[in-house]
């Protein structure tokens, strides 16, 4: 126990005091329970996400993340990653296997059918930044649960005020539960929602065209109808 924090290594003692003295308790729930304060020892500089002052920051932050099980499985943490002077921010899910393979968002199959629709709206990728409601790979590409998108809930929270995007655009159900409480793609899909002082878009996922490849039109048009909102108001997309 050499080098803990004073207050953890009390906490430690405490309970192995509690053990030896006869007490029911579940040996492996104490451990977890220190684990748990040494981690916060370690990170409590970033528990407020004000404390957040640059995506570096945050990406940091999410590659050494423990707040939910997702660690224990993942291979790598996935940042958002981008222009961030992008006026256009890109919110998918979670990350699949080649995302947590390769430590980026949108690198796999689903990631090339979204690179194709952004540069059929005359968009190139390295124009735009993209990031996920949650940064680590569910077991199996699970839909994310309630208690993962909550620990990740802040570090998209400090991607949207350090990026203060004119448009976040919403790629699929669990992002469109996640940041407007919805799951109706297809009702809301293809139009621009206002909530928060802050513009939405929401589209289907990238992944959903490779389970209906006839789905491929349907983001595509969407994707340039983005991009040709943004054009008529400015003239410029960064």
């Amino acid at each position: 126990m050499q080098g803990l924090p004073p207050k953890v290594l009390h906490v430690v003692v405490f309970s192995l005091n509690i053990v030896s003295c006869g007490v029911q308790r579940d040996a492996q729930s104490l451990i977890s329970q220190t684990n748990y304060l040494i981690y916060i020892s370690k990170v409590s500089h970033h528990t407020s996400l004000a404390d957040f002052n640059g995506l570096d920051e945050v990406a940091d932050a999410v590659s050494t993340c423990t707040k939910c099980d997702l660690c224990q499985s993942r291979t790598n943490a996935v940042p958002g990653i981008g222009d961030e002077e992008s006026k256009v921010l890109f919110v998918g899910e979670a990350p699949g296997r080649s995302e947590d393979l390769r430590g980026r968002p949108f690198v796999g199959r689903a990631g090339q059918i979204l690179t194709e629709a952004l540069e059929k709206a005359g968009v190139s990728r390295r124009d735009v930044y993209i990031t996920n409601t949650v940064k680590c790979r569910p077991p199996k590409n699970r839909n994310p649960n309630k208690t993962e998108r909550e620990s990740c809930k802040d570090y998209l929270d400090a991607e949207l005020r350090i990026l203060k995007p004119r448009v976040i655009c919403i790629l699929g159900n669990v992002a469109l539960k996640s940041l407007l409480g919805d799951d109706k793609i297809t009702s809301k899909r293809g139009s621009i929602i206002q909530k928060d002082d802050m513009l939405y878009f929401p589209t289907i996922h990238p992944a959903a065209v490779l389970y209906n490849p006839q789905l491929a039109h349907t983001l595509e048009q969407d994707i340039k109808k983005l991009f040709d909102i943004i054009r008529l108001n400015d003239g410029t997309v960064n």
